[in-house]
């Protein structure tokens, strides 16, 4: 297994977990379809992975734990969060071929309900700053 799909195993683990930022007290039923959705396509794009091995697992749990860092300690607006979880599935994208592709498509697509839920006339200029530092921070991590 190359960097890559760990990557991409990664990054899947992600959007699925991290949706339970999103989720409030009173969540809109919008919002919470959505984010069930991201979790149905995150869950697509595992099953379209090689199994990792343990050493590799290992390094996929290391990955999540620095991401984990990145967010500890501080409150983050759903607009940052939607915008990095949209940057590192772009980023995840290329590389991949056939049916997990098409499965981070899909997942691209749902993350991308989630951010103009958020942000309907793409005008948060400050916000998209801090998502693409975290992008980078978490490409910088890989």
């Amino acid at each position: 297994m190359n960097r890559y799909e760990k990557n991409r195993i990664a990054v899947a683990c992600i959007c699925t977990g991290m949706i339970d930022l999103f989720r409030r007290d009173r969540t809109p039923a919008t919002v919470e379809n959505i984010l069930t959705r991201i979790a149905e396509r995150g869950q697509a794009v595992t099953l379209t992975l090689p199994d990792p091995t343990a050493d590799e697992l290992r390094a996929v749990r290391n990955r999540v734990l620095e991401l984990t860092r990145l967010f500890t300690g501080t409150k983050i607006n759903p607009l940052v969060l939607s915008s990095f979880l949209l940057a590192i599935v772009e980023n995840a994208t290329p590389k991949a071929e056939g049916e997990t592709r098409r499965a981070f498509i899909a997942l691209h697509t749902a993350v991308r309900h989630l951010h103009t839920y958020y942000d309907r006339n793409l005008r948060h200029f400050d916000q998209y700053r801090q998502a693409a530092n975290l992008a980078d921070r978490w490409q910088q991590a890989i």
